[in-house]
Formats: C-alpha cells, structure tokens, sequence
C-alpha cells in the first residue's frame, strides 16, 4: 500500500486527500484531472444494435431442434397439495418430459409455487398438456394483506413455524433489543416543543422488466451445457446451474449478450421464482436437446419478485427552530411467503437525534419480495421526507429550509441550491399551500436519498491489443441495459487515446473474464477501474513513455508490434476512501392536481445527483430519467391487487397493472453533480439505485404544496387525493 495524494471534492469545494491506493494501481484521477473522453456526452456503442433489432436477447434465441418447457403452478394460495397426477400430460401429443418437484403434503405458500416442469415440441402443445395435468389442493386459509396475516389467529404462511410475524429492530445504528432505543428516544421527546405521530402507508410493486425472466438451456455433444439467460448474474447463473447439474464450473457456458431489463430480481437462477431454469437444465440434459423456458407476464407477476410493501409508525420530537430531538419508526412489511426482507430505510440522511427503529416483516400467501432497485429506500424516503415536511408545516418552516438545517452533507447542501435554483423553489413557495387559484392547481416538493459507494466487488478485465490497431476489451459480466459496455469503452479510449467506437467491447460471457453481478450499482465502479488498469497496461507496453495522442499513432506502434497480439489483465483491488462516506441526491418536483378530479399530472422534476465522476454524461442522464419515470410510476400508478379472500393476483398483464407511459413522462432535467470522490482511480461511483430513491416522496410532497391535503399512502390515486382534500376541509372547518 502507498498514500497518494489527490484532488477530491466538486465544482468550488475541493480538499487534498491523502488516500492509501494498494502498490500496482494507476493514480487516481482528481478533481483537477485533464481528460479528453470521460465525462463527455458519448452515444450507447450498443445502440444502433438495439435501435435495429440486431441486438439478440434471450427471448429471441431460437435453436435446431428447441423445445419448450414451462412450470406448472399452484391455481391457489394456502391449503396442501393433496394430488398431483401428470398421467395425462405424459402421453400428451409432442410431451417429451413431465417432472413433478413437489410432493403431496406440501404446504402451497402462494398462488404460482412450482408443481412441475413440462416440456413439450411446441408451445400449442405444451400449454395443451398443463391443463391436462390434476392438481388437487386440500383448501386452507389464505392471508393477502398485512392486517389480516398481523391478526390474532391468522393462518400462519408457514405452519411449522407458527405466527406471521418475523422482526429487526435497531435504535441509533445498533442492532438488537430495541427497547432501550426507543425509551431514550421518548424521553428526548419530553423535551421537545413539538411531539407529531403519523403513518405511511406504502404498496407492492412487482418487478416489469420488458423481458421476463428466461433461459434457453443447450446440452452439448462434450457433456457440457451452454445457457442463454436474462439475468444480472451470468457468473451466478453458471454457478447455480452447475451445481444443480453436478457439474464444474468450467462445463457450463452462460451467455448474456442483451438483456431487457432487471432491477433486481434477475440476480441468479435461485432467486425466488427462477427455479424454473435449474428445471430446464434438468430436462435438457435428460432429452439431450435445447429447452426454451420464458416466464409469461402473469408469472412474472406471481413469481417474478415485487419491492414488499411498508406501514411506517413515524413519531418525531422537535423544538421550535426545527432541531430534532428524537425520532422513531415502527416498520411493518409484506415480503409475500419469503420470512424477512421488508424493512424500509428510514431514518438515514438528517440529524434527528436520538433514533429507534423496528422493522417487523409479516409473511402473506402471495410472492417473493426480491431486490428491488435501492431495496428499502423508495419506501423509506417517502415514510421520512413526507414526516420531514410536515414537520416543517406544523413549526412554520419553509420545508426547504428545515433539511437545510439538519443536512449531514456537503454535497447535499449544494445539490438542494442547486436544484432550488432550477426549479424556481423560493417563487414556486410565496403561494402556500392549497391556496393556487382555480381547479388545476401547481405546487412543488423535495426530497433526498442516498446510496452507497460501491465497487468493492472483484472484477477482472483483459484487453487484447492487436497489430492493426484494433483493441477487444473483454469481461463475462452482463450489460442489463444500464450502459456498462458505453462505460467501458469510455475509460479504454480515454487511456489508449483513441475514439470510442475505435473499441471492440464483449460483455456476457462466462468463458471471459470474472465479473460482478448486477446488483447493488456495484457493476460500472467495479469494472472501470480493471478497465482502466488494463489499458494503462496496455498503453505502457505499447507506446512506452510517448502520450497516447490518436488513433494514428496507436496505430503505427500497435505496427511494431512482434506479436500477432497481446493480452494485459487488469485486476484492481478493492479499496474505497471517499470524499464522502455515502452518495447523496435530491429532487425536486412540480406537479398539477385537479381538485375536482383528484388527478395528478407530474409537470416536471429536476434531479441533482451525485455518482462520483459521470464517465459517460449521456448515460449517466438516461439512468437518472429512468429512475425519476420508474419513481413516478411508484408514486402514481403502481400497486399489486390480490383478492383479500383467497389471495390469488387479480391482474396478469400491464392493461390490469398500471405502470408510466409516455404521456406521464414530465419534463426531466437531469443534473449530473459530479464529485471526485477518491473512492477508486476513476473516482467514480454507482448509479443504478441512487436516483430512484427521492422520487415519489418529492412527488407527494408537491402534491400537499398545490392541494394543501396531505396523501400518506401510495400510489397516490385520483381516490386518496380527493379523500385527503375532504379530511383537509373537514380538519379545517372544524378548527373554526
């Protein structure tokens, strides 16, 4: 290890940082750092490939001699499975394969658990055979909502171990008995001028990626398998399919060349809901022919992964000036059959003194809660920005102003300027709230999130540099649409002097180097800097000490070369010392609700966002304009229905389950607050997450600023706002 000096911070706040980089690294590029391509406004490499339908996704493989294969699944939520008879499917016409994998006397957790797996010749056929097959279902009890799973003598999901509720609870960052925690958060709370108890209520929102979840699984003459999947995980893919096969790793080849969409639930073949892809390798190695397996959209409803819902008990002790003196949040979740994961990330970002928490996650007959793009945070951020706000409204605080106060970050506090400033907040705010003129009514909101900084996964990249010029930059991690391979490209042509598209980048492919997973914005900050390490590698053993200037004289020394071509590794550690410990953004935004309709209309968001150094802008834009419209479907429009009786899903397509379309995509400006963050040599962070965190609770936000009636459940429907604004009347008359 070395300590180096560098440059970090942003645009008129910079400080020297004396960092330990590990010996072998390249220096880090600061603040002050004179570069040519990174940061720039670089077209997707892909997207002519995507634009043309060149582009191949799993769902598009087709192969001599494919069969098609399918789950069979539970047609009912609770009770036991008393029968399974596949007779009748097994001498179906163009049936090659039927395999129950469960057996009678299983408890049927949710409507869609996994019965069997059939394969048939065609999908005509396929289908035809599942209606055959008898499924007899010894009726129980079924919870769909978290009341009633919460009940004194409800069903339990799982009856072996009794009771639906499972919980975490912390005060101040400690994990364990949270009792403590909350008697010194209430004791602060005598203290306090102003003592508020709300609750914030937040829905199911199933994952929709255009793509399902899928696989194409092709034994090979060798005894290997080669498998075409959608996933964010190609290296866990291989592993999982390995395992379930007895095979090593090295005889199973995953590929990943495009992929339509993950947010989280994609992330290996054993995640909740992908058990189908261990059947299919199963079947194809059995039937030594290629099986086709693609989740339909009901399915991937069912089973595909969801963010669990919350119920936040917020209660907040403040003085008059706005300092908190404690704050508390009881959590309640659904995770669906999974026993945890519904915890919601609340508090996080301001001083609100003393702090207690507990998170109870209550178990319902329905789908798995999954990772879901910042799993916590959206829900979290609308629970504690929504408090935040009326905070500020009950002491007479401009909102803006009180997160001013009890900001713990500098990058925040320039970002809530900057964002201020394009918004126009301070004459946006001289109107208060719900007093606009006329029926359509404007008003504006804020909030923040934060993210970590990631990177600390372990990626190898190699670059091949051959003797006409031409550089392959290579690594088996997948591209899940987010613009890796653009990223990669932009680091490789910055060090080599050389245009992007001079570049060949070869992403999704476990034959090639190691890479991360797609999870936790971890895949960008892990690769860049291996990127980069190879390339330097790569310019010293090619140019020596000449600067790599153009392509023309990459080209005359790539000549020179004795070799046919070359191969550089690039291997970084993991090491992270950054600016700040965590990212931070804000957002703010401006909406138009009908008072009479209780309609509201997103007129416009600006989202200032840190991700460290913005390698490529244009990307590093695209990801934050998907967030904001993936945050407004959240607010609006989003929320998974089971019917309360028998918990069975009440919408299987996107025509039932709403999600944004273009005409409620608002005016989206979005603000790349670039921060040299020392974190690694790039000094650049993830994207992926951060910036879908503060959306739906600015959104909520502005939606009290117009009306004056505050909507502490989502999605915020037409229905919510108009019952809000008669309980705002009712409160309001009867204050006189």
């Amino acid at each position: 290890m070395a300590k180096r000096k560098t440059l970090a911070g942003f645009k008129g706040n910079t400080r020297e940082m004396e960092v330990e980089v590990p010996d072998g690294e390249p220096e880090i590029w600061g603040a002050d750092a004179d570069l040519r391509v990174v940061g720039a406004a670089v077209p997707r490499v892909d997207g002519v490939a995507k634009a043309t339908g060149r582009a191949v996704y799993t769902a598009d493989v087709r192969l001599p001699g494919m069969l098609h294969g399918r789950m069979l699944r539970a047609p009912a939520a609770g009770g036991t499975l008393k029968a399974l008879d596949l007779s009748a499917a097994e001498i179906a016409p163009g049936v090659r394969y039927a395999k129950a994998v469960v057996r009678p006397g299983v408890n049927i957790t949710h409507e869609g658990r996994d019965l069997a797996f059939l394969v048939a010749d065609t999908e005509e056929r396929l289908e035809a055979a599942l209606a055959l097959c008898r499924v007899e279902i010894e009726p129980g009890r079924a919870v769909a909502t978290l009341e009633d799973a919460a009940a004194e003598g409800a069903p339990s999901v799982h009856p072996d171990r009794p009771g639906n509720l499972r919980g975490a609870a912390r005060g101040s960052g400690e994990k364990g008995d949270p009792a403590p925690a909350f008697e010194a958060a209430e004791k602060a709370m005598e203290k306090a001028d102003l003592v508020l108890e709300r609750v914030y209520r937040t829905q199911v929102q199933v994952h929709t990626p255009l793509e399902t979840h899928g696989v194409v699984v092709r034994p090979e003459e060798d005894g290997s398998v080669t498998v075409w999947a959608s996933t964010q995980g190609t290296f866990s893919v291989r592993d999982g399919i390995a395992g379930a096969l007895k095979l090593s790793g090295n005889r199973v080849r995953v590929l990943t060349e495009h992929m339509g969409g993950g947010f989280g639930c994609k992330l290996g073949p054993s995640a909740p809901g992908s058990g189908f892809a261990l059947e299919a390798a199963r079947a194809a190695v059995e039937l030594k022919a290629p099986v086709r397996c693609m989740l339909e959209r009901r399915e991937e409803h069912l089973v595909g992964g969801n963010r669990p819902s919350s119920e936040q008990t917020v209660r907040m002790g403040l003085k008059k000036d706005g300092t908190f003196l404690a704050y508390t949040a009881r959590i309640r979740g659904t995770p669906g059959f999974p026993e945890g994961g519904a915890g919601a990330a609340n508090p996080m970002i301001y001083d609100l003194g003393r702090t207690a928490k507990e998170e109870i996650s209550v178990c319902t007959h329905a789908g798995p809660q999954t990772a879901f793009r910042a799993p916590g945070h959206p829900q979290g951020a609308f629970g504690l920005e929504s408090a935040v706000d009326e905070a500020a409204e009950a002491l007479g605080i401009d909102p803006l102003d009180l997160r001013t106060r009890i900001n713990r970050s500098g990058i925040r506090a320039a970002q809530f300027e900057e964002g201020a400033k394009r918004i126009g907040w301070r004459e946006a705010r001289r109107v208060k709230p719900g007093e606009g003129p006329g029926p359509l009514k404007r008003g504006v909101g804020v909030a923040s999130g934060t993210w970590y900084h990631t990177g600390r996964a372990r990626a190898t990249v190699e670059i091949t540099v051959h003797r006409d010029g031409g550089v392959d930059v290579r690594n088996g991690a997948q591209d899940i649409g987010t613009g890796t391979r653009t990223v990669m490209a932009v680091v490789a042509a910055e060090v080599l002097g050389l245009e992007v598209g001079d570049l060949r980048i070869h992403l999704g492919d476990t034959t090639w180097p190691a890479g991360p997973g797609s999870g936790g914005s971890c895949t960008a900050p892990t690769l860049g800097p291996a990127v980069r390490m190879a390339a330097e590698e790569a310019r010293a053993a090619i140019l020596g000490d000449r600067p790599a200037k153009d392509r023309r004289a990459w080209a005359a020394a790539c000549a020179r070369m004795e070799e046919e071509s070359r191969t550089f590794l690039g291997k970084p550690a993991a090491y992270f010392d950054a600016y700040e410990g965590a990212i931070a953004g804000c957002q703010f935004a401006e909406v138009e609700v009908d008072v009479e309709t209780g309609v509201v209309r997103v007129i416009r968001v600006v989202a200032v966002q840190d991700c460290g150094r913005a390698i490529d802008r244009l990307t590093a834009e695209s990801q934050v304009i998907g967030a904001v419209i993936q945050g407004i479907s959240y607010a609006l429009f989003e929320d998974r229905r089971l019917d309360r009786g028998t918990a069975r899903l009440l919408h299987g397509d996107l025509e039932g389950y709403r999600i944004a379309g273009p005409r409620d995509v608002p005016d989206i400006e979005a603000v790349m607050f670039s921060v040299a963050n020392a974190g690694n040599t790039l000094g650049m962070s993830g994207l992926g997450e951060p910036p879908a965190v503060p959306t739906a609770g600015a959104i909520a936000n502005a939606v009290f600023h117009a009306t004056g009636a505050r909507v502490r459940e989502l999605p915020i429907t037409p229905a919510r706002v108009l019952a809000a604004l008669a309980e705002a009347k009712a409160a309001k008359k009867g204050g006189r």
